[in-house]
């Protein structure tokens, strides 16, 4: 996955905030062209309940001393993401869902010399918006803002993206949702969502 989304969706945001098991609207702008340091509509647990809001693509750790971090952590890898110092805190205790419906991909292995990369748009065969296994943070300023990112959780290509890339989002059906944004889950679930995803694609 190379750092590009589309959130303009198939369904409006409020058909899609049913389908997801609650009704929200956020005052969200829709578009084709979603790179990391912009805003993605997401999903999180709060006080029970399945709460949206929007946060910045890519992670800034709340240690982190510069926001500049985040364009380096718009991706963590889910076999690696409960060790790195930048996802770690995150995993444990932050995860959440990340709503989109498709996302580009540019062909790294078949590239003409002299002519562009070839990009592919990928979307669900039912025309229903993604979601992404993803991870949320705070991060405060020295101003004293308060902002909240995101990263989204890759894994290893399936025999759609095998020919084009070496990574993919992890999209999580809806049978894994709250598996996913249960706080008590441990690191075992990155496998469970890897299998689950190569099984359903």
């Amino acid at each position: 996955m190379c750092g590009r989304a589309a959130t303009a969706p198939v369904l409006s945001w409020n058909e899609y905030y049913q389908v997801m098991g609650f009704d929200l609207w956020l005052n969200f702008k829709p578009s084709y062209n979603v790179t990391p340091t912009q805003p993605l509509p997401c999903i999180r647990v709060e006080d029970g309940q399945r709460s949206a809001f929007v946060a910045k693509w890519g992670l800034i750790p709340s240690w982190a001393k510069d926001p500049k971090i985040g364009a380096q952590c718009s991706q963590a890898r889910s076999d690696t993401v409960a060790e790195k110092p930048a996802f770690r805190a995150a995993f444990k205790k932050r995860c959440c869902l990340v709503a989109v419906t498709g996302f580009y991909e540019w062909d790294q292995h078949h590239i003409v010399k002299g002519r562009p990369k070839q990009p592919y748009y990928f979307t669900l065969q039912d025309g229903r918006p993604m979601t992404f296994a993803g991870l949320w943070e705070s991060w405060v300023s020295p101003e004293q803002e308060t902002i909240e990112t995101c990263t989204i959780i890759t894994c290893g290509p399936n025999e759609i993206m095998e020919p084009l890339h070496d990574r993919l989002p992890v999209i999580l059906p809806s049978n894994l949702w709250d598996v996913w944004l249960d706080p008590g889950m441990d690191a075992t679930v990155a496998g469970l969502v890897k299998d689950e995803f190569h099984t359903r694609q």
